[in-house]
């Protein structure tokens, strides 16, 4: 019989804790390692921005725009997170008994695998379509932002399967 409410449970619970930790992690990558690279996104954009409107915008402008996209990444990989989480808890949930593996930690290990294998080839898809850059351009970037949500993944799989366990019926 499907168990939804209690995927569904282990998922939100789950995919909160992963998300925000993801988060937190890319948000001090993003501000320590990849800094000048956010700052000089930043700037082209504002100098867009007075080039297409011929007006000067403030300096402290700057700052603002990366508090908001440090604040916007922590909020993201949240949101994400707990999105994640619900969908694979209620597959989880309805599909317990299919999933191979003998405890719940690894049956949650193998569908966010599975669940990441499919966003990073989506991913993957549309960026190459979509993007205008060079593929080398940003090859370091999306690396360590693959390895994240690896890493974020596989703490998903692992704490859907651990509150998976603590949930009973």
């Amino acid at each position: 019989m499907a168990e939804f409410r209690r995927g569904l449970k282990a998922g939100i619970i789950a995919g909160l804790i992963s998300g925000l930790l993801i988060g937190l992690i890319l948000t001090g990558l993003n501000l320590t390692v990849f800094n000048d690279h956010i700052k000089e996104i930043i700037e082209y954009s504002i100098n867009q921005e007075e080039k297409r409107t011929g007006q000067l915008i403030p300096i402290d402008t700057k700052d603002t725009i990366l508090f908001i996209v440090t604040y916007g990444m922590i909020m993201g990989s949240t949101i994400t997170g707990i999105s994640s989480g619900i969908i694979l808890g209620l597959v989880l949930g309805g599909l317990y008994n299919i999933i191979p593996g003998k405890t719940p930690i690894t049956k949650g290990l193998i569908l966010s695998m599975c669940w990441w294998i499919i966003g990073i080839s989506l991913s993957s898809i549309i960026q190459s379509t979509f993007s205008t850059e060079e593929i080398t351009q940003n090859t370091i970037y999306r690396t360590v932002d693959y390895t994240a949500s690896l890493i974020g993944q596989i703490l998903l799989g692992y704490l859907l399967g651990r509150f998976w366990i603590k949930f009973k019926p």
